[in-house]
């Protein structure tokens, strides 16, 4: 601040903060009704071409990490079925995943994990589900 500046009072420092988060937020709710719609696109899209959500299909929303939406699809049961017997290593989870990626293309799904790893993880519980298994946060529902 320049010395020969006048000091921001406490209230207009306030205002000037709390105008500053409205827009932050205003901004952010802006973001999640644009993701909201391209998830229910998704849906849209992919009932029509798989079938039903959650029995079919799954759609991961990672918009909140800048990673966009996974859709992944139910796969032959062999698949699961070989991922249940492998040592589950990040590479087991990467192939796995890739053979059941439908949404986007499986080069940037392999972009996406180089950069968050993570993702494998949360994709691998939504084939999961999809192929049976019940995941503790749906118990009690």
């Amino acid at each position: 601040m320049n010395v020969n500046t006048p000091a921001e009072t406490p209230d207009a420092k306030r205002a000037r903060l709390l105008a500053a988060a409205r827009q932050r937020e205003e901004a952010r709710a802006a973001k999640r009704a644009e993701a909201e719609v391209r998830r229910l696109e998704l849906v849209e899209q992919f009932e029509a071409e798989l079938g039903p959500e959650g029995e079919k299909f799954a759609v991961h929303d990672a918009t909140g990490i800048g990673e966009g939406f996974f859709v992944v699809k139910l796969g032959e049961p062999i698949l699961f079925q070989r991922y249940l017997d492998s040592k589950m290593t990040p590479a087991d989870r990467c192939d796995f995943v890739s053979q059941c990626i439908a949404y986007p293309e499986k080069d940037m799904y392999l972009a996406a994990r180089g950069r968050r790893q993570g993702i494998d993880i949360e994709l691998v519980n939504l084939l999961g589900a999809l192929n049976g298994v019940k995941l503790k946060n749906d118990e009690g529902k």
